[in-house]
């Protein structure tokens, strides 16, 4: 650093912000010298002069020229002036301090903001032209001039012209500024240390935030409310205050502030970090059924007709796509997201291609029940595959299986005439439910939506759509495509047996057996084979569609038996002897009662379906049967509990003597005999009359 400064550095150093205590003119500076009475020698050299020594300097300007040099990373200008980047001089402040020579260092250009560049280069070009004049006029001195004059007389070329103003980088003066030899002759000097140091220093920090701000971002957090409405409330909260912000600076403070932490309070975790900056993961080096991912979405349409309702409803769509060539590899559609519904599409994928090494998926109820997770009935552990799932309320991580939510089933919806988006129109929505419903309470059909077979087939033809469609992560490819370009590069799926996948297709739980039986929900299989396992876990696997029989496992995965429902279910007695029993006690209820066939025909005598006032014995009046089907058939001859069986025993009789003479019935008697043909006590006339004719032949 240099030992002594004359007045016109001192007045730079006064110019550049460094000494805040002299005048910032050269003469000024002489005179408070001279008026001070500070140290000074002559100056050496060409050009004569007064120097003044530092060490001779008032405290206050020592002091700060001393911490500069300390500090380091001083302006170009300033290093210039006290020969920071020098060897270091006599000086005694700074031979005790033994400072090193700061050397200033250029902000990198990465960091730059665009007016700091624009600066920079336009002094750049200024300098150049000077270069270029001095080149042609063979001095530096008298190409300065020629610049200068022609800066003055606005006779430079437009686009060096222009910069003027830029470069000079000072509030003021607009077009009108010119150029000095002094600046010109300083950016000279800065540019000997590369043309980054002709770039301008970044302004000072910021001001601190004034103190309603912290008031107003809790007003503005408390909901979605707007700059006005928490202005209003920071008012009422601050009544005699007269220092509030106008709404525009208001505004302006909230645009300066990081947007994360305006939106901090009016939206949620999920939301903020849907904002934040995420990581990209990329496929390039994987196969196809390495990871496939999967996921559920209700359809975004009333477009179905529920095949147990006859409503209209919006089914519930899963699908599973292959990460490496994004190809949906498998499908289902149900009424409603559970564990079958994935066990279904996971079955059809692994008929169609194959096992997958890992499945990806959220954690849903339906991908995560121990159907599926279970260590040892799990469907992933049958399978030999590993599930992961992603961190709950982040869907980020399965950007790819949520974005192809938009590209196969909302893209497919938006074509049927019940869309319920959340942009579709809701007056349209309104008149579609309207109509349809109209059409399904008249006729059970609607052109407005589809059956199921249509919709499974409506379905199908979606997807087709999508694997056949370029995709922009494929290089333009498709789906289909991709999957075919690595099976012709000698890929080729895990695929499983027949019988491998009849058995993944059955669900697995664990059960304990007891005397030769296991129970699946309310019902019972039992096998013989059973008896060796009685009190073990064992594993139970079953068909869905077909539950009379299960398939029982050793906890090793080792088949023991088919057990079947009720298998060691036996009746009490046989049904022929439950039936001659019936027989037996007919025949001695009738000998008990004393009827006789006798009894019958003088009963019968006085004509077919007349009233008689003969009295039965107690023990028949007791017997009374009432048919409530017979009450609704023939309400004029439905049985009462006043009715007299040996009146119907009577009537048939009649009607049976008639149809033996060969005389044909009515129609009304025919039904009748025809409804009561299994009546104990018209089985009971038939047998007497059997017996009355084996005595009478």
């Amino acid at each position: 650093m240099k030992a002594t400064l004359t007045a016109g550095e001192l007045a730079e150093l006064a110019r550049a912000g460094m000494l805040d205590k002299l005048p910032a003119t050269e003469r000024n500076v002489r005179a408070c010298a001279d008026r001070e009475s500070w140290p000074r020698e002559r100056r050496s050299g060409k050009g004569g002069g007064w120097v003044y020594p530092i060490s001779g300097l008032p405290a206050p300007i020592r002091e700060a020229i001393v911490d500069q040099a300390a500090r380091g990373g001083a302006s170009p200008e300033i290093a210039r002036i006290l020969e920071l980047n020098q060897p270091q001089s006599q000086c005694p402040a700074t031979q005790e301090s033994k400072l090193p020579a700061p050397i200033r260092e250029a902000t990198p250009p990465t960091l730059l903001k665009d007016w700091q560049r624009e600066i920079r280069d336009a002094r750049a070009s200024l300098l150049a032209e000077w270069d270029r004049l001095a080149e042609m006029t063979g001095g530096v001195e008298s190409a300065l001039r020629t610049l200068l004059k022609a800066a003055q007389t606005r006779t430079l070329s437009p686009r060096l012209l222009a910069l003027v103003p830029i470069a000079n980088h000072k509030d003021g003066g607009g077009e009108t500024r010119t150029l000095s030899r002094r600046t010109l002759y300083r950016w000279r000097a800065m540019r000997t240390e590369g043309i980054g140091a002709l770039t301008p220093e970044p302004p000072r920090a910021a001001p601190p935030p004034p103190w309603w701000l912290a008031s107003l971002l809790v007003h503005y957090r408390s909901g979605k409310v707007s700059v006005p409405m928490a202005m209003e409330d920071l008012r009422k909260e601050f009544p005699d205050r007269s220092d509030l912000p106008s709404l525009s600076t208001a505004r302006a403070w909230l645009n300066k502030m990081h947007p994360l932490d305006v939106a901090k309070g009016r939206e949620g975790p999920n939301a903020l970090r849907a904002r934040k900056r995420f990581k990209r993961r990329t496929t390039e080096h994987m196969e196809p059924m390495d990871v496939v991912v999967m996921d559920g979405h209700q359809l975004k349409a009333e477009s179905v007709i529920h095949p147990l309702s006859g409503k209209a409803f919006r089914p519930e769509m899963f699908h599973i796509m292959d990460v490496a060539t994004r190809r949906v590899v498998a499908w289902a559609a149900g009424m409603s997201e559970n564990s079958l519904l994935t066990m279904e599409a996971l079955n059809r994928m692994v008929e169609a291609v194959g096992v997958p090494a890992i499945v990806y998926s959220d954690n849903g109820k339906g991908l995560c029940s121990k159907l599926l997770e279970d260590d040892i009935v799990g469907y992933y552990d049958r399978l030999g595959a590993t599930h992961e799932t992603g961190m709950p309320g982040s869907p980020q991580g399965r950007g790819n299986v949520e974005r192809l939510n938009q590209s196969l089933w909302i893209r497919g919806a938006r074509r049927l005439a019940g869309y319920v988006g959340r942009d579709a129109d809701e007056e349209k929505v309104r008149l579609v439910r309207k109509l349809r419903e109209k059409d399904l309470k008249e006729s059970k059909k609607t052109p407005l939506a589809m059956d199921w077979p249509v919709f499974i087939a409506w379905a199908q033809q979606q997807v087709d759509d999508y694997n056949n469609r370029s995709h922009s992560a494929l290089a333009g490819k498709s789906p289909n495509q991709a999957w075919q370009d690595f099976l012709d590069d000698g890929w080729s799926p895990t695929l499983l047996t027949e019988e491998e996948i009849a058995d993944l297709r059955r669900p697995e739980k664990e059960v304990s057996t007891n005397n030769g039986e296991v129970r699946l929900e309310n019902n019972i299989y039992s096998d013989v084979s059973l008896e060796a396992f009685d009190g073990r876990r064992v594993r139970l696997s079953y068909d869905i569609y077909d539950l009379s029989r299960v398939w029982v496992r050793n906890s090793d995965g080792q088949l023991i038996c088919i057990a079947r429902i009720d298998a060691n279910k036996t009746e009490y007695f046989t049904a022929s002897a439950i039936e001659d029993a019936k027989e037996k006690r007919l025949k001695g209820q009738l000998k008990r009662l004393g009827v006789k066939e006798e009894e019958f025909r003088a009963q019968a005598a006085p004509g077919i379906g007349a009233t008689y006032e003969v009295k039965p014995p107690p023990e028949v009046e007791k017997s009374v049967v009432v048919l409530s089907d017979h009450r609704k058939k023939e309400p004029a001859e439905a049985p009462t509990l006043q009715s007299d069986e040996a009146q119907w025993m009577a009537r048939a009789k009649g009607l049976l003597d008639q149809q033996d003479a060969g005389e044909a019935l009515t129609e009304r008697d025919a039904r009748w005999l025809e409804r009561n043909k299994n009546a104990p006590w018209l089985r009971a006339v038939m047998i007497n009359r059997g017996g009355a004719r084996r005595h009478a032949g």
